[in-house]
């Protein structure tokens, strides 16, 4: 029994409307790789045709059916190599007439075992994929998902697609090389659902777009970065992707541990349809917005965040909501807090644990808003001022679930309260935000604020390490316009969350 499994990224020049051309390249390139060995080949996103085109009309006789002469021969090949086929194209559906950006997969016995119709799908010419159809195809090694592009820049669709049992995602891509890292965001979907990642770029340029500093990765669920491929000529980089003693994936359980954890009894705010709500902040009720300073106090390991706070009050200003680390505040701790909030005339947030349970704590002079933590639950949004949080620990912040129904509950920051952050923790801070609502970790050994994307530029905010501090200025006007993708298999999501307590008599 192989120890691993061959799996090829045909990181391809994608010729503008020659479809015949790039056929015969795709096909090239991956007996190219089946000879080294490959039994599982990707190639790009929409790499038949091209990407850009401005309408329908444009883009009609560069769309093929199903069963058109591409999804022939990429089958036939299939078949002939004894390979799993993964390739990225055009659709036009016979039934409807509908035009879709599609991928196929093929199996070696040249069956077709999925069809994905992107989500994101582009608005000049393509129909939106169902969310509800099954992306997932068996291998002899484990499941497969597919996913197209952009539809890995929102969280939930990774995250089905774990929940439908695949270890490995398979990501034919188009995207070119700007500011919002989709190596940063393919690492963390990677890490977030404990799957094997592979995203297909390609190279190459089309008028206005270029993608010859594209880059193609693959990600091990621990996030560990195992290719990153780029160049302006085609190539197809190879990986070996690890099997267990049963022949099946590596690191499966890593995946079910991390489902496993999941909530989904409180999770049903996520279905919730705001595209209607002219304000959010009137409709739920929320604080006027306006522009809030935070600042966040790492004070180093063991260190007494008190005492940290007491040696820089000289440069804290009034109307701060400050946030400190969990610790074991003693009463005098907390009596110290309330003075300093008093003075200074500042809102403190902090977190020790009282009653076995961990309570998040919100001093406003000399009242203190304790806000224990359900050990089946999380605590809903709170009012810090004019700031709406949502306290969570580390473990939630690595949910995406939890984050959105927080979005949708109309939070302005989601607030990690821990001991201590890991690198994996600040990465998260720093996607997480694409969830539509800031996110931020204070620790003892460092602190960081992720923003969320203008545009889909990600990696905004700021951080800071051991035994230091930083401010940031959140304008909640900003925060309150949030845009949520629903495109998405809801009933998935909250499946086994009808607990038999919450139904009516």
């Amino acid at each position: 029994m192989s120890d691993s499994v061959k799996l090829a990224l045909l990181h391809l020049n994608v010729l503008y409307g020659e479809n015949r051309k790039n056929r015969e390249n795709i096909l090239s390139l991956a007996a190219k790789a089946a000879d080294g060995g490959a039994k599982i080949i990707v190639s790009p996103e929409m790499g038949l045709s091209g990407y850009r085109y401005r309408d329908r009309e444009a883009i009609k006789h560069r769309v093929e059916p199903a069963d058109g002469p591409s999804a022939k021969a990429f089958a036939a090949f299939a078949k002939e190599r004894g390979v799993f086929l993964v390739t990225g194209f055009g659709e036009r559906d016979r039934a409807t007439g509908m035009f879709h950006n599609s991928a196929f997969a093929f199996s070696p016995e040249g069956k077709l075992v999925s069809r994905y119709r992107k989500i994101n799908a582009e608005s000049r010419w393509a129909c939106p994929g169902n969310p509800e159809d099954d992306n997932v195809f068996d291998t002899p090694w484990g499941k497969a998902g597919i996913l197209i592009c952009s539809d890995s820049y929102h969280s939930l669709p990774v995250r089905v697609t774990a929940l439908r049992g695949a270890s490995l995602v398979l990501l034919p891509a188009n995207w070119p090389p700007t500011n919002e890292f989709p190596g940063s965001i393919w690492r963390f979907r990677a890490l977030e659902n404990g799957v094997w990642f592979a995203a297909c770029n390609r190279t190459g340029k089309e008028e206005m777009f270029d993608c010859e500093d594209s880059v193609s990765h693959v990600f091990s669920p621990e996030g560990e970065s195992l290719l990153a491929h780029e160049g302006p000529d085609s190539a197809c980089p190879t990986v070996d992707i690890p099997l267990d003693e049963k022949g099946r994936f590596a690191g499966n359980e890593i995946r079910e541990g991390i489902l496993s954890r999941r909530r989904p009894w409180v999770y049903h705010r996520i279905y919730a349809n705001l595209i209607f709500f002219r304000s959010i902040t009137d409709t739920l009720g929320l604080p006027s917005p306006r522009g809030v300073d935070v600042r966040f106090f790492a004070p180093g390991p063991g260190e007494n965040p008190v005492r940290f706070l007491e040696e820089r009050l000289d440069t804290l200003y009034v109307d701060t909501l400050v946030a400190l680390p969990h610790y074991p505040h003693s009463e005098e701790d907390l009596d110290a807090l309330k003075g300093i909030s008093l003075e200074r005339k500042v809102i403190i947030m902090t977190a020790r644990m009282e009653n076995d349970l961990k309570t998040y704590l919100v001093i406003d002079g000399k009242d203190i808003a304790r806000h224990p933590r359900p050990e089946d639950g999380f605590v809903d949004p709170v009012f810090a001022g004019p700031l709406v949080t949502r306290f969570c620990d580390a473990e939630e912040l690595r949910h995406p679930e939890p984050m959105i129904c927080a979005a949708k509950k109309g939070a302005d920051l989601v607030l990690a309260i821990e001991e201590n952050i890991t690198p994996s923790d600040r990465l998260a801070v720093a996607i997480r935000p694409i969830d539509q609502v800031a996110a931020a970790f204070c620790a003892q050994n460092g602190a960081a604020l992720g923003l969320v994307p203008e545009g889909h530029v990600t990696g905004r905010g700021a951080a800071a390490g051991p035994r230091a501090d930083f401010s940031y200025n959140l304008d909640t006007r900003i925060l309150r316009d949030k845009h949520f993708q629903d495109r998405v298999d809801f009933k998935l999501l909250c499946a086994g969350g009808g607990r038999e307590e919450d139904r009516c008599e």
